[in-house]
């Protein structure tokens, strides 16, 4: 097979020739003539203000219709957050509404299962199937056998899902989204610390001082004292519309340290005090680091350490978890235990300094220990 080599000069003249040739010729139309009455008549374009559900955080926007159609979706400039920003997946709304493949009817399923073979249905059949078939279930089964699913941040039915939950008396109620991010991010905040601490624009009011963090110990801070450590995460690109706003505000408003972990010089990178590119897959290793300095240099709240984590517990080290009272004493009688054998509420081991000996901790008592450790905590805040 043979090359051609084309450098721009003969790549100039062929595509000059080539113009020459249509210019001459009236058998190639590229411009087709538009109907003079209709490209005469005036459009009314009208503007409404409404909310991108794109996402949890439902953004204000600008939605530009004309004879009924949409032709334009903005940022809404009155919008708190957002400031009339908006993100790629709110301006992509458009294709989504207008898609071939938009489901505007329910649809059931006419083959066999994966066929892909449906057809529309009206919505009061699509309500007695499903009634039918939810109430069959937990007659047979009983209530856990339901499970309710629905989309991601910004649908319409989440308060809906859960309120059939409830009326059938389970509680399987499945969010993708929030499964993906919210709730491991939410759970292993509050486990951790006792507050959701990550740096998500949804709880941008608690960053940028509109709420400060007093449930924590009583004490008001000092919010230019804060540091935002962004590791993963470039909310004035990955965030939604107003991610990047929240964080300068926080910055130019409040003085807010960053200190941004990422092999790349992002965006949120160049306006950081301290930008660590560290190499990819050392995170651990940093992670580990900053832990083992701070508990060398015993930088760390002693008092909110013991509320907040398992010290009280011996743990196995074997298999790193805490002893069970049932592993030391096997002829223990857990008080908090299930008769039914439903829930596994275990009774743990701890080192008692009142009797200087090892002892039970069943979780009635356990609960009393945090809620004591709590009392201590606040009397010493405000004292």
């Amino acid at each position: 097979m043979s090359t051609t080599n084309m450098t721009r000069r003969s790549f100039t003249k062929v595509a000059a020739a080539v113009g020459a040739a249509l210019a001459a010729t009236e058998s190639v139309q590229l411009l087709e003539d538009a109907d003079k009455a209709f490209a005469a008549q005036s459009v009314e374009r009208v503007m409404h203000k409404t909310a991108c559900h794109g996402c949890t955080n439902c953004c204000p926007v600008r939605v530009y219709t004309e004879d009924g159609k949409v032709m334009k979706i903005e940022g809404d400039p009155d919008g708190p957050l957002n400031k009339g920003g908006v993100c790629l997946k709110c301006l992509s709304q458009i294709q989504t509404l207008y898609s071939p493949r938009h489901v505007l009817h329910p649809m059931k399923r006419v083959g066999e299962r994966g066929q892909n073979k449906w057809e529309a249905i009206s919505w009061d059949e699509a309500l007695d199937l499903a009634g039918e078939q939810i109430a069959t279930a937990v007659k047979k089964f009983g209530p856990y056998s339901y499970w309710s699913a629905r989309g991601g941040g910004g649908a319409y039915i989440e308060w809906e899902t859960w309120g059939m939950d409830y009326t059938v008396g389970g509680c399987n109620s499945l969010a993708s989204g929030a499964c993906q991010c919210a709730m491991p991010r939410d759970f292993v905040s509050s486990t951790s610390v006792g507050f959701n601490c990550c740096l998500d624009m949804d709880n941008v009011d608690r960053f940028v001082g509109i709420v400060d963090n007093a449930e924590i110990d009583g004490k008001r801070r000092d919010d230019s004292e804060r540091v935002f450590v962004i590791w993963g995460s470039q909310p004035s690109a990955s965030k939604a519309a107003h991610g990047g706003h929240g964080l300068a505000d926080a910055r130019s408003n409040l003085g807010v340290k960053t200190v941004v972990i990422d092999p790349y010089m992002t965006a949120d990178a160049v306006k950081a005090d301290v930008w660590l590119p560290i190499r990819p897959g050392s995170d651990t290793a940093l992670l580990l680091a900053w832990i083992r300095y701070i508990i060398d240099t015993k930088a760390y709240d002693e008092q909110f350490v013991k509320y907040w984590t398992n010290i009280p517990c011996l743990i196995n080290p074997e298999t790193k978890l805490p002893y069970r009272a049932e592993e030391v004493w096997p002829d223990y009688v857990n008080p908090a235990a299930d008769a039914a054998g439903v829930y596994d509420t275990p009774a743990y081991v701890c080192f008692d300094a009142r009797t200087n000996s090892v002892q039970p901790l069943p979780f009635p008592l356990l609960r009393q220990v945090r809620s004591t450790l709590s009392r201590s905590r606040r009397r010493t805040s405000t004292g």
